[in-house]
């Protein structure tokens, strides 16, 4: 009953079936290795596991085969296609030469339901206060498995907020877990990262210039002139106001010349510097000139 549909939540999240387990009995006792050579779609490895498998595409599911007469149908998202598999996989038994086989009481055994909460869950602070369900090693697996005894389901929680329930045998008892954990998982939503976009939204807002550039690329620009290589023994450029290039120039001859004159007379002391002229020889040079 109610074992084969999706269902909402009242707050707008949806649930929706993703397998369904059932099990058949079809009254007879089978022999695995006939079936298997009579069949094209079937594996049998009685070393590896004492059942037959048997695959069918339409309805897509797996079908376990036990030699007691005992089977096992998974892979489907309905319950009627559970069926209508088992019911498929019993004609192909008559066709192989088992007539008195047929499908007894098929019963649901096992659903795995998947939804989203639409906001990401704090997984540790859940753990440390429902302790005695709730189990998380994230170095052995990333999500949080929560244990519910009435109903008997067991919950797969994640930080992105996405759920998977399983262990339930109809839907009822997945929607009952469901509406027993909204406001568990709704008490432990992660609030900070609303809180952090909105922040970053109102910083990209004040940043956009006229053109409709973000303020992004104006910050790029800004560090790639900081990492920019320089000349270090140039002098920076002054703030000089309504200054030309070549009023900089200027100012960029006479700085050298004074740490030039620094330099000389640091080396030389009172001597004169190679740069400066000895009146003496300049008379010289004039006089073979004028010669």
């Amino acid at each position: 009953e109610n074992c084969g549909e999706d269902w909402s939540h009242p707050s707008g999240i949806e649930l929706h079936l993703q397998n369904m387990t059932i099990t058949v009995n079809m009254g007879t006792r089978l022999n695995l290795q006939s079936i298997v050579l009579a069949s094209r779609n079937c594996e049998y490895n009685p070393k590896r596991f004492a059942a037959c498998i048997m695959r069918l595409r339409n309805p897509k599911c797996t079908a376990l085969i036990f030699a007691s007469g005992k089977m096992i149908v998974t892979g489907c998202r309905t319950y009627e296609a559970a069926v209508l598999g088992s019911r498929s996989i019993v004609r192909i038994l008559r066709k192989v030469g088992f007539r008195k086989a047929e499908v007894i009481n098929p019963i649901p055994q096992n659903m795995v339901v998947t939804c989203d909460m639409g906001f990401p869950i704090r997984l540790e602070g859940l753990v440390c206060e429902h302790s005695a369900f709730a189990t998380y090693e994230p170095e052995l697996f990333p999500g949080l498995i929560y244990r519910l005894e009435h109903p008997k389901v067991v919950l797969m929680i994640f930080v992105s907020g996405k759920i998977v329930l399983t262990g339930g045998k109809t839907l009822v008892s997945i929607q009952r877990a469901f509406e027993l954990m909204y406001p568990v998982l709704y008490q432990f939503r992660k609030v900070s990262t609303l809180s952090d976009l909105s922040k970053e939204i109102k910083t990209t807002k004040r940043g956009r210039t006229k053109n409709g550039e973000g303020s992004i690329k104006n910050q790029n620009k800004q560090e790639a002139e900081k990492n920019r290589p320089r000349n270090k023994h140039l002098p920076k450029k002054p703030a000089f106001e309504g200054s030309d290039d070549s009023e900089y120039c200027d100012h960029l001859d006479k700085s050298h010349r004074s740490k030039i004159s620094q330099e000389n007379e640091s080396i030389f002391g009172d001597r004169e510097s190679p740069n400066q002229t000895n009146p003496k020889q300049d008379k010289r040079k004039r006089a073979k000139i004028d010669k």
